[in-house]
């Protein structure tokens, strides 16, 4: 079920501020997160993050498609 429209995008304001500080820094480090929820902002792309789900680690990577 998708999050409602009047809400907006749910982004978690810890990993924000880690890819924020990665944007800023110029860095390409990867970001783990626990926070599955999170919605991909515009800020994201060229960014690598890493989602735990339990004892496993899932790589994504946001691109620029256009």
């Amino acid at each position: 079920m998708s999050r409602s429209l009047k809400k907006g995008p749910y982004i978690h304001y810890k990993l924000e501020k880690k890819v924020m500080a990665n944007v800023e820094s110029a860095k390409k480090t990867v970001i783990k997160t626990w926070s599955r929820a999170s919605m991909i902002s515009p800020d994201f792309v060229g960014q690598t993050i890493a989602y735990i789900m339990a004892t496993n680690l899932f790589l994504f990577m946001s691109l620029k498609t256009w």
